[in-house]
């Protein structure tokens, strides 16, 4: 199956950096608006400056260039001297207890999307266009690349566990989500081969990323083409860097995205009721601060127990109808096979919102939030949001398997995995052999 192996990360120099590498790093940018994004930015050392660079212009990434080998030249990025697997343990607090959940860094084999790494989700063309002009510009693997594997005894979690040498932490930092992480640096040769052997037979779905996977696959392509004869299949362009989580942890998650449209062709009264059609329409009144927060609340906790019970639900609010909350509910599944964002597609948007194919692509906007969903609609320039649910991780998988694919920006996994913790070079990461 997949082929993992170790390597030499590049990462951010806790000494150097102490206390603050939570500042240098940088979570999936569909979860920023342009005021986050900008405050980054001021940050020279955070890594979003060497992964969405400001001169962008014409798909051009000199400036990421000159920005990723400042910092190794000033030591604020160190390389790695020998080949490791990179353990991440996020400590989460669930009901007053503290849980820890762990990820395994590494490389993976190029190959074509297939029986071995399989995607879950639909690729944006242009997102793979900017990819590979990245990584062809850089040489750096900078953007997270999140596998999931299926292990239902948690022998390789385990094993981990009873490997991991507490006195090689490289750093700690807090994510996004205020939560505590810990990378440890696992070295021990004898140890590769072990943890080499156990994903042997394991294939890997990949759950974010697979814009930059398929760029990886891309440049190994054009660059094999190019060497000919002289290609050996060791070259560090046939490896990207991958996380990998075990799809049976019981504390993954996979969040919802939902869904901001820019503009209406319709009226929001009469889309109201070409959708009681398919739907039960309940309204929540807003009528102050209070009962918004209440009703986002309720519209949260309906669709989670509708969730539950197997029925079709969504939450809509309307810019033009500011002081109602919807709720639309039916036990509706027809061309439903797993997933409310293609429901919404297929039977929604296209017939009811008159949207096509680039209208879905150029007029929505994903929040990963159900607060910034609503909130685009209070204070920016769009119409309408969706709020939808979350999915089951083992339905997805099973759906995968079965060769489909879900819409793109789907779902987001949770814990979420932040730019900028490990990266790989192929010009000066070591692999191990």
């Amino acid at each position: 199956m997949a082929e993992i192996v170790a390597f030499s990360g590049i990462y951010y120099n806790s000494e150097k950096n102490s206390g603050r590498i939570s500042e240098l790093l940088c979570p999936n940018l569909n979860l920023l608006d342009e005021e986050e994004i900008k405050r980054l930015r001021e940050n020279n050392n955070n890594i979003i400056n060497g992964i969405l660079p400001d001169n962008t212009e014409n798909l051009k990434f000199q400036g990421a260039v000159h920005k990723i080998y400042g910092w190794l030249l000033r030591d604020v990025f160190l390389i790695d001297k020998a080949p490791s697997f990179y353990i991440r343990e996020q400590r989460v607090i669930i009901g007053g207890i503290e849980y820890s959940r762990f990820g395994i860094t590494g490389l993976i084999r190029v190959e074509e999307y297939g029986k071995n790494v399989k995607r879950c989700e639909k690729m944006v063309n242009k997102e793979v266009e900017k990819q590979f002009l990245l990584l062809k510009e850089t040489q750096f693997n900078l953007e997270p690349i999140v596998c999931l594997y299926k292990d239902s005894s948690d022998e390789i979690i385990q094993k981990i566990k009873s490997h991991i040498d507490k006195e090689k932490v490289l750093f700690e930092y807090k994510d996004y989500n205020g939560y505590k992480n810990i990378i440890y640096k696992m070295d021990n040769k004898e140890f590769f081969k072990e943890l080499e052997s156990m994903f042997v037979d394991k294939p890997l779905y990949v759950i974010e990323g697979q814009d930059a996977y398929e760029a990886g696959v891309k440049y190994r392509n054009e660059m094999k083409k190019s060497k000919g004869d002289k290609y050996t299949g060791k070259e560090a362009f046939n490896y990207v860097r991958v996380e990998l989580f075990n799809a049976f942890d019981r504390y993954l998650k996979l969040l919802p995205v939902n869904r901001v449209i820019k503009s209406l062709r319709k009226n929001p009264v009469d889309l109201i009721k070409s959708l009681t059609q398919k739907f039960k329409v309940a309204a929540l009144n807003i009528s102050d601060s209070n009962t918004e927060k209440l009703a986002r609340k309720k519209i949260r906790k309906l669709l989670d127990d509708n969730l539950a019970k197997g029925i079709l639900s969504y939450g809509l609010y309307f810019k033009a109808i500011p002081n109602k909350y919807f709720l639309l509910s039916n036990n509706y599944s027809e061309g439903l096979e797993l997933s409310d964002v293609e429901f919404l597609e297929k039977n929604i948007l296209r017939p009811i919102f008159l949207m096509n194919d680039a209208d879905i692509e150029n007029e929505i906007r994903y929040a990963f939030s159900d607060n910034k969903a609503y909130n685009y609609i209070k204070e920016k320039d769009y119409s309408v949001a969706f709020i939808l649910n979350g999915f089951n991780i083992y339905k997805l998988l099973d759906y995968c398997d079965r060769g489909n694919l879900l819409p793109v920006y789907s779902t987001l996994l949770s814990p979420y995995t932040m730019k900028g913790v490990i990266s790989y070079s192929h010009r000066y990461s070591k692999i191990s052999t």
